[in-house]
């Protein structure tokens, strides 16, 4: 036979079931106690108020009927486990106390962790902000085995097979300078052909004008530091110049900001040869088959006077009629015979 205020199986079922939906959060569990406690006493007033209807003096009176005496017992049973739980909660051990600071401390610490790997990011990250924004200082590599490789020219280590040479650098430098310069002069320059566009991107990536860019950034003193008894050529430091903007790419990442930092870097360093570039004398690289077909053969002769190529065109008479120069021998012979196009003697052909 059931004691007197034990509790119902039906009122500990509903009480269970609002504990477990209370998600163990202290603050809602004692707002669901405060409304069960509501709801019970509102229970036990219509039970008084049906009881009083059938002429029962109260509710424990042996002629009520079976129904309503199992409800009488379901919310004595559900007042009695709310009571016996709010004396669970003020009965916290000291246990439970200390761990739960001991809690609070280690995400304390794991806070200030992440806060300062946080600040070291932005740390690494000023330092490359400081550096791009300088146009005559070389942004430093953090990883110094990644700098050794980017300067290692093969004409630098005595054609040593053995050795890994920055031969994929120098590519891969090449190709994003390129790819920097094309977009920005065909913003410049939007009628541009395909042809053009790239002749006018190697006259600003020419490795005479890398070498100047090299030199003004002091990169001479790094590669001398590493290969104390060298002489460096012009092509090969801008070679090597072009490996060391591709470990910078590489070392960046992914990092939007730090790439739009190196991108303006490189654009800043182009600038002067990008916006002083004439469309006009860009090099027709179909000048010499025009002229073949105009004038018939021709013969050039090439001198390189240091510096540049000097081209002259002649005719099957030995004739000069034009000039030319550039960079290397191709352009140089191509710029005589567009010079030829233009002559007077062509035009009245």
């Amino acid at each position: 036979m059931k004691a007197k205020n034990e509790p119902c199986p039906h009122s500990r079922q509903l009480f269970s079931t609002s504990l477990l939906n209370s998600q163990e959060n202290s603050e809602d569990i004692e707002g669901l106690v405060e409304n069960i406690i509501h709801n019970a006493q509102i229970e036990v007033q219509r039970q008084n108020e049906r009881s009083s209807k059938r002429g029962h003096d109260s509710l424990l009176d042996d002629t009520v009927s079976e129904p309503d005496s199992n409800k009488k017992h379901r919310v004595n049973g559900l007042i009695d486990a709310i009571n016996q739980f709010q004396r669970s909660l003020v009965e916290t051990t000291e246990e439970e106390i200390v761990h739960s600071h001991e809690t609070e401390r280690n995400e304390n610490t794991a806070g200030s962790v992440d806060s300062d790997n946080h600040k070291n990011e932005i740390s690494i990250q000023d330092d490359y902000r400081v550096t791009f924004q300088d146009i005559d200082r070389l942004p430093k590599l953090k990883n110094e085995t990644f700098e050794n490789k980017a300067l290692l020219h093969k004409k630098l280590v005595s054609n040593d097979s053995s050795v890994q040479t920055n031969d994929s650098l120098v590519y891969l430098g090449s190709k994003f300078c390129h790819c920097l310069v094309s977009f920005k002069l065909n913003e410049l320059h939007p009628s541009l052909d395909a042809e053009l566009l790239d002749c006018a991107v190697q006259e600003v990536l020419h490795f005479n004008n890398v070498h100047i860019w090299a030199l003004r950034l002091n990169f001479r003193e790094l590669l001398e530091s590493k290969f104390p008894a060298k002489q460096f050529r012009p092509k090969v430091m801008a070679e090597c110049f072009m490996a060391y903007v591709a470990a910078l790419k590489i070392e960046t990442g992914s990092d939007y900001n730090l790439l739009t930092l190196l991108t303006q870097w490189i654009l800043k360093l182009a600038s002067e040869k990008i916006y002083k570039l004439r469309v006009e004398n860009l090099v027709d690289r179909s000048a010499k088959d025009s002229l073949h077909k105009l004038m018939g053969p021709m013969r050039y002769a090439t001198a390189f006077n240091g510096s540049k190529f000097i081209s002259k065109c002649l005719n099957n008479k030995g004739e000069v009629l034009g000039h030319g120069s550039g960079y290397n021998k191709t352009d140089s012979e191509l710029r005589s015979a567009m010079h030829a196009l233009s002559s007077t003697a062509c035009q009245k052909k």
